[in-house]
């Protein structure tokens, strides 16, 4: 029998496949395109993030709270969800295509913006599919998985010199559909309309509110990408996607924290979340700083070698882009303890005060023409805000709740999933 240590070591080998195969992939679209087409790539695949991160909160969440036994978690929330994104997945793709069209100025941006619109409904269901596995406890069914899309994704940066555009929008989008027939054929959905409307119905809860959280998040990206369009031009989106992807291993072990590490702390006792969430807390830290400076010694022609003309103004944003990142991971690490205690508004309001910092640093850059560079520092200042106000929550939390220890009747309020 597989050990909770077996699992979770898995779990995080998947995670970390799963990281080298979006690096990958985007350093081969950004090695082999212009800065302009990489930019509309980059552009969509912001999009498409920003409905992964829905379907994560909204249909993923769930599977990783129900998942607070040794058995794991129960397959409903699995199939609702499945069952309503293939219900939605026509919007999904007519929504990224019309955003395509309306980015690209040229044949071959048209084509890989186009490319991530085909290949989203699969991204999402797979995704989803890696979700139930890990909360089953059947994490090397979703390493298979994402080791298909790595197989597919490693082939295209090996004749991406090679291929025309339209093939190198093609097989990005086999990567996905590949990675989506491991993952059904392991976990197979059951499809059920009536449990799909049920689960896109909204209620008051931790899944609501921590959906708003990430369109916050991940909607600022996409429209911070549009709005400075007129000023800094279409590449601009590139480079912050640039900089973000060379963190990719970081972003990675964020996400792992909602599909391997929440699951995990949910069957845990509470007493014990907040030295566990300051542990990841500093580990993560660390991470960021270590990986960060590993960056910024990188020669030159390995960058652009890796990320094409793009690296150039990319690795001038780099050290913003770190510092970013340190409160990231610590506003990632508090929102697990606010999670598993159903804290859904508060995790509202601490994304929304972060959401409305950047943004309001992002549109005084645009309008007052600032240099690019007031871009990724509003980002950070959006960043560092979030996490202090998250931070505050979980001590204040973990003092009233030490407090009411002596109380044996008292039972704090609690938030439906």
């Amino acid at each position: 029998m597989r050990t909770a240590r077996t699992d979770l070591l898995v779990g995080m080998a998947d995670q970390g496949v799963s990281s080298l195969t979006n690096l990958v992939a985007v350093f081969a679209i950004a090695s082999s395109v212009g800065v302009d087409e990489f930019g509309v790539f980059s552009l969509c695949y912001a999009g498409l993030i920003l409905l992964l991160a829905f379907s994560r909160a909204y249909f993923g969440l769930p599977i990783s709270l129900e998942a607070r036994d040794t058995t794991g978690a129960s397959p409903s929330s699995y199939h609702a969800g499945i069952s309503a994104l293939l219900m939605i997945s026509p919007l999904i793709v007519l929504g990224l295509g019309l955003f395509a069209g309306f980015s690209s100025h040229s044949a071959g941006a048209l084509w890989l913006g186009l490319s991530v619109a085909a290949a989203s409904p699969f991204f999402l269901a797979q995704d989803l599919a890696r979700y139930q596995l890990i909360a089953e406890r059947r994490s090397i069914w979703a390493l298979a998985s994402d080791c298909a899309w790595l197989a597919v994704v490693g082939t295209l940066w090996l004749v991406r010199s090679q291929i025309p555009i339209p093939v190198i929008a093609l097989m990005w989008c086999t990567g996905p559909l590949a990675a989506f027939a491991v993952a059904i054929a392991a976990r197979r959905p059951r499809i059920t309309w009536r449990e799909g409307l049920r689960a896109m119905t909204p209620k008051r809860g931790v899944r609501e509110a921590s959906t708003l959280t990430v369109l916050l998040s991940n909607g600022l990206t996409l429209v911070i990408g549009v709005l400075m369009l007129p000023v800094y031009g279409v590449g601009a989106a590139g480079v912050l996607r640039a900089a973000s992807t060379a963190f990719g291993p970081l972003n990675a072990l964020i996400a792992y924290l909602d599909t391997g590490v929440l699951a995990a702390l949910a069957r845990r006792s509470r007493n014990r979340d907040l030295g566990i969430v300051g542990v990841l807390a500093g580990a993560f830290t660390t991470l960021v700083l270590v990986w960060g400076t590993t960056l910024l010694c990188l020669p030159t022609p390995v960058g652009v070698y890796l990320l094409g003309e793009t690296w150039l103004t990319a690795r001038q944003i780099l050290p913003i882009t770190m510092i970013e990142f340190v409160f990231v991971g610590l506003s990632a690490a508090a929102a697990l303890f606010l999670k598993v205690r159903g804290l859904a508004r508060q995790l509202v309001s601490t994304k929304a005060a972060w959401t409305l910092t950047a943004f309001s640093g992002v549109l005084i850059a645009v309008v007052a023409d600032t240099p690019f560079g007031a871009v990724p520092c509003s980002l950070a200042i959006g960043a560092m805000v979030g996490a202090a106000l998250q931070w505050v929550l979980v001590w204040r939390e973990s003092n009233r709740r030490r407090g009411a220890s002596s109380w044996p009747n008292a039972q704090p309020r609690r938030e439906q999933i």
